[in-house]
């Protein structure tokens, strides 16, 4: 599989972290740091698993985020370290059972 660079925007809020990825519409949130950073790599490890399901291109099917994240992004202070996330595919089993945990509410 091909490696691609995601940069993340962490963003702290006044009870929680928030963090949004500047290449996709990916977000999630957490009370740390720490947390905030695990509950995005569920996200886009889930979102991977759904992609290799479908048989799309990985995060093809996602859009872009607004604007202002990238702007934002770009007028932040950089963490010192990067992360590396690897995640191996799990069976389709188990990529059935995300997708029942997840729910898309239309308007």
């Amino acid at each position: 599989m091909k490696k691609r660079v995601l940069n993340v925007l962490l963003i702290k809020e006044p009870t929680h972290w928030i963090a949004q990825c500047v290449e996709r519409d990916l977000v999630a949130q957490g009370r740390s740091l720490d947390e905030a950073i695990e509950s995005f790599v569920h996200v886009l490890t889930t979102q991977l698993m759904l992609d290799e399901k479908a048989g799309r291109e990985p995060l093809s099917d996602v859009p872009p985020p607004p604007k202002e994240v990238e702007q934002r992004f770009f007028g932040a202070k950089k963490l010192q370290e990067s992360r590396e996330v690897r995640s191996g595919l799990p069976p389709a089993w188990m990529i059935e059972a995300f997708q029942n945990e997840f729910r898309v509410a239309q308007q």
